[in-house]
């Protein structure tokens, strides 16, 4: 009876450790995948994706040199410690441009890059919880002063006047902070450490995020670049949403030559309408697939747009 009543007991305690474990984090032993971190509030969602902290290991690798190459290693770092002088300064910068392809400055413009960019992408999740919290106040009040229903619509239309203020406001500092990353990295002049997974998912994230926020600011000519430079790194060619802004952005330079082009070239205006079709029809091939009915709705709208500029 004693050993039933100890078994039954361990059971117990096994199964309330097992429960008092963090969601996701039961079963991590070995073979286990590890939970997935949180970088998205499901009522606050901003685009984030985790990024490494640091570009490439500064450290070097003495097993991967070869014999010569160890060889002039030593020979440098020796030679370097009997030339060593503090108060030295360079009076021709040529040869200390070769810092900029050193990986000790790959990994520091890396590292400001990546705190320009989450302080951008903070920015924008400060102002969405803000935004939030005010309009909770809002509704929470009392407004005992209203007595007519005027009064009710003067007070809401303000309070998007203000919230309106407080996103632009979010949005002109994340963009000034991207805007900042994207210079840290083009600093990187090494084509082998730009080639480095770590750098191209930074850029991109850069990218992405400074294009959401100027779109929705108002700046989408300035877009077009920025995106046409994205879905030039690795595999971004295949988001869908890429060629869509794309679309969008040179649909808005259309409409920009038809309003206020008189007397602009007639070449500039066929080619952002034929660089809106090309993207309208990426995306929806991408997403919808070649052979869908939403793809053969897109084919038959740029045929006739195309028809239409013909004739003009």
């Amino acid at each position: 009876m004693n050993k039933i009543f100890f078994l039954i007991i361990s059971i117990i305690l096994t199964g309330g450790l097992l429960l008092a474990q963090p969601a996701g984090t039961q079963g991590q032993g070995q073979g286990a995948v590890a939970p997935q971190s949180r970088y998205i509030n499901p009522a606050n969602p901003t685009p984030f994706e985790a990024t490494p902290g640091e570009l490439v290991s500064e450290e070097i690798d003495l097993q991967s040199l070869s014999e010569k190459e160890r060889k002039n290693l030593d020979r440098n770092q020796k030679a370097e410690s009997l030339w060593n002088n503090a108060d030295y300064r360079d009076y021709d910068k040529s040869f200390t441009e070769l810092y900029k392809l050193s990986r000790s400055f790959a990994n520091n413009k890396y590292r400001l890059a990546l705190s320009s960019y989450q302080a951008g992408v903070n920015s924008i999740i400060k102002m969405r919880d803000a935004v939030e919290n005010f309009r909770k106040d809002n509704e929470t009040a009392k407004h005992m002063g209203e007595k007519w229903y005027w009064q009710v619509i003067d007070r809401k239309a303000q309070e998007e006047r203000v919230i309106r203020r407080m996103q632009r406001k979010a949005k002109i500092d994340a963009v000034t902070y991207f805007t900042r990353g994207v210079n840290h990295l083009d600093e990187i002049a090494s084509s082998s450490l730009r080639e480095k997974i770590a750098f191209k998912r930074l850029l991109s994230n850069i990218y992405r995020n400074w294009i959401l926020y100027q779109f929705d600011l108002g700046n989408i000519p300035q877009c077009t670049r920025m995106l046409e430079l994205y879905i030039q790194i690795d595999n971004n060619e295949k988001e869908y949403p890429a060629h869509k802004y794309l679309s969008q952005s040179y649909a808005f330079q259309e409409n920009l030559v038809l309003k206020y082009g008189k007397n602009a070239n007639e070449s500039d205006l066929l080619r952002f309408r034929y660089k809106k079709n090309v993207h309208l029809l990426r995306a929806t091939e991408l997403k919808y697939g070649k052979e869908s009915v939403e793809y053969k709705h897109i084919v038959n709208l740029v045929n006739r747009d195309d028809i239409i500029s013909l004739q003009n």
